[in-house]
This record gives C-alpha cells, structure tokens and sequence, in this order.
C-alpha cells in the first residue's frame, strides 16, 4: 500500500510492486506498507518520476526488550539497503543507479 503519513492510501502495488499515482506537490512524504515487510518512509523529489524501493523483511525478535529490537531492525536496514540497492541495479531490476528520494530520520 502507498500511503501519505497521515494514512490516505493513494494507490495499492500490482504484483510485481509496481505503483503509480499522480504527483501531488502538496505530498511531501510518503509510506510504504507490505504485509510481512518493514513500512519505509520516503521524502518525495519533485523533478524525480521513478521510484525504486527495496522493503526489508519484518522479523520478530524473541526474548529481547522492543527498544532491543527497534536498534537491530535500524542497524541491518543501514547495513543491508545500500547493498540491495546497487546489486537491483547491477542486475537491471533499477534503472537509477542512486536512490531518487530523500531520506527521513528516524
């Protein structure tokens, strides 16, 4: 599901994750949301027409504080999407070389 961050759903993915959804100047951020994924949050460009995005897999960590889990799910997200970026792209899956968006602090 692509959301705005105050949950108004402005289209839903096919199968192969692709969206679309008319660029809106006003929407400055939007939410990604997939069952059994990590919800990515993206800074919108506005001169950038192609969004490639990489949703990492939601894992629940057992015995272990939510603050615990929080930091691990931060730190493999830091460690993982860059990788995952450049091989779709080495691959031809993404045909930006860098990501086309701004980041959002967590």
């Amino acid at each position: 599901i692509v959301m705005t961050l105050d949950s108004k759903v402005l289209d839903t993915t096919d199968f192969y994750g692709k969206f679309d959804f008319k660029f809106n100047p006003e929407i400055k951020k939007i939410k990604i949301s997939g069952l059994g994924y990590q919800d990515e949050e993206i800074g919108l460009i506005e001169n950038c027409d192609t969004l490639e995005i990489v949703l990492l897999e939601y894992w629940i960590y057992d015995f272990v504080t939510l603050k615990t889990a929080t930091r691990k799910r931060k730190r493999d997200r830091k460690k993982r999407l860059p990788t995952l970026y450049s091989e779709a792209y080495e691959k031809k899956i993404f045909t930006n070389q860098t990501e086309c968006r701004t980041k959002i602090m967590e």
